[in-house]
């Protein structure tokens, strides 16, 4: 069973829409954490019709930027960003925090996000495994560039979550100057922990309560989503398919879309290339055509400052634009995964339900009279056994066995139940998530072009009046 209890229902405040920057804070900051925060949020009931609804009072407006490469000259070296959070929040130090971190807090921070909240999509982080790494240009500006928009949406993402951005982990990374040793004590703390599974347990009220902890084998976990990787749910829940199709569209979309720009941008490099070739050619009947040399000359600049915006534009198509297409097919996939782990648990339920009918079968057979066949009546003749004291002992361990049954399939059906609240919930916060990105990555673009478009008549209107 999954672990519930990290998850709570809260409405996101609303936000201010700019980026944010980041800040530095101490250990002391940490331990106050879930106090003044809580309280200023606002929070909703599971299935209300606007669970995302957040106090306007507290904002992390999280920015990175500035890649710089760290111990120089070493095999050591590495690229840090600089992150800056602007926020409101009582639990920070300052209104603007600025600290550096490296690739690898960000997974520790991922990783840590992750096993805080196992019914949250956590939004993933850019892929390692780049060509970058292969060719060792993972400290080129145009990877190091990208890589920050990618992480950069990556805490926008986190700091939009009305969950996540609660997290004690998240505000020390945006804010600790003591990471490093932050990241030490608490992976020395998670190693010397029990790992095991565990299952929620609902109050009275129906609200969430508290989660159990058990440790099942690893061969038997293994076996169970092994099994249940070929079957199929006999119910599916209509919402859940719905977002899954929904889903499946949007990812297709992205595809298409990004191969479409991918193209353009090949496209532009070859327009780009063969501007200047052609300016510079331009430039060349200047000595054939001397009364013609300040013209020949005047074309010549227009044509240059034409594949000038052109190269500008597609540096941010190929930069930006694709890049966020790519962590948004990376977010749709996170999605998908928490709709798998909720078809998990359904499966396990519909197994459990068939496993209690058959015990239910064997107990009602053995109290009509039945359960023995001619085999097991002939054993017994030879051991000497009682059939009916037999009988009597085999129908005490299916009852036990059926009462056994009855509640676990009880708890499964409730933790089915609740995590299908979760992750539609979950699903409401990515669209509006996603809503949010895609207009400013939209925006962004549309810009880029009326920028280009303004270049370019500039520079040969300037021409023109020159």
């Amino acid at each position: 069973m999954s672990e519930f209890a990290s998850v709570s229902w809260e409405t996101p405040g609303k936000e201010n829409s700019e980026r944010p920057a980041q800040n530095n804070s101490t250990e002391d900051t940490e331990d106050v954490f879930l106090g003044e925060e809580d309280e200023a949020e606002s929070s909703s009931k599971p299935g209300s019709s606007e669970p995302h609804k957040q106090s306007p009072s507290v904002y992390y407006n999280c920015t990175v930027s500035e890649p710089q490469k760290e111990q120089d000259g070493t095999q050591n070296a590495y690229i840090s960003y600089l992150i800056t959070t602007e926020t409101n929040s009582p639990l920070f130090q300052s209104s603007v925090a600025r600290v550096r971190r490296r690739f690898s807090d960000f997974v520790f921070l991922y990783n840590a996000l992750l096993n805080e909240f196992p019914a949250c999509a956590i939004p993933p982080l850019p892929d390692k495994q780049r060509m970058e790494y292969i060719k060792g240009d993972r400290f080129g500006s145009d990877f190091t560039f990208r890589r920050a928009s990618s992480l950069n949406r990556f805490l926008f993402r986190v700091s939009r979550h009305p969950t996540l951005k609660k997290s004690r982990v998240f505000h020390t990374f945006l804010e600790s100057t003591d990471w490093n040793a932050y990241r030490k004590r608490r992976s020395i703390s998670g190693s010397s922990g029990v790992v095991g599974s565990s299952s929620i347990v609902l109050d009275g009220s129906g609200g969430q309560g508290s989660v159990v902890s058990s440790s099942p084998g690893i061969l038997e976990g293994i076996s169970d989503t092994f099994l249940n990787a070929f079957s199929k749910v006999s119910a599916p829940s209509k919402e859940l398919v719905e977002v899954r199709e929904r889903a499946d569209k949007i990812e297709d979309n992205l595809l298409h879309i990004e191969k479409a720009y991918t193209r353009a941008v090949r496209r532009q490099g070859d327009i780009v290339h063969d501007l200047d070739e052609f300016a510079q050619q331009i430039l060349k009947l200047t000595a054939l055509e001397p009364n013609l040399s300040e013209e020949f000359g005047a074309f010549a600049r227009g044509v240059q400052a034409y594949a000038r915006a052109e190269l500008l534009l597609r540096e941010h198509v190929d930069g930006d634009y694709i890049v966020s297409l790519r962590d948004m097919e990376s977010y749709v996939g996170a999605i998908k995964a928490l709709l798998k782990q909720r078809e998990q648990k359904q499966l396990d339920y519909e197994a459990l339900v068939e496993y209690l009918n058959r015990a239910t079968n064997e107990r009602n057979s053995l109290q009509s009279g039945g359960g023995t066949n001619f085999l097991r009546a002939k054993v017994e003749d030879i051991r000497g056994v009682d059939h009916e004291a037999s009988r009597q002992e085999r129908l005490r361990k299916a009852e036990a066995k059926v009462k056994e049954l009855t509640k676990e399939v009880e708890s499964a059906k409730v933790t089915s139940e609740t995590f299908e609240e979760f992750a539609m919930n979950e699903v409401q916060i990515f669209e509006t998530v996603k809503n949010m990105e895609m207009r400013d990555t939209l925006s962004a673009l549309a810009d880029h072009n009326i920028e280009f478009y303004k270049r370019v008549i500039d520079s040969w209107e300037k021409i023109q009046n020159d």
